[in-house]
């Protein structure tokens, strides 16, 4: 997934999936948390990175061939 916003820096990549965290103004801090829940609830992987170049995606779902 990517956005136009600036991406997670090196503190916040680490805590991302980390059930109320957060670094928005709004929001509680559980939608990472809950989509990696129902992700890997279904055989999938739910990845948060930092970005290697500006196109380059800041969240990758990975899920099985034979899904």
């Amino acid at each position: 997934m990517r956005d136009s916003g600036p991406g997670f820096n090196s503190e916040t990549v680490g805590r991302a999936l980390e059930p109320f965290f957060t670094k928005r103004n709004t929001g509680v801090g559980l939608g990472l948390t809950v989509a990696r829940k129902i992700i890997t609830d279904h055989g999938g992987h739910l990845e948060v990175r930092l970005r290697d170049a500006a196109d380059s995606p800041d969240v990758l779902i990975h899920f099985p061939q034979d899904f």
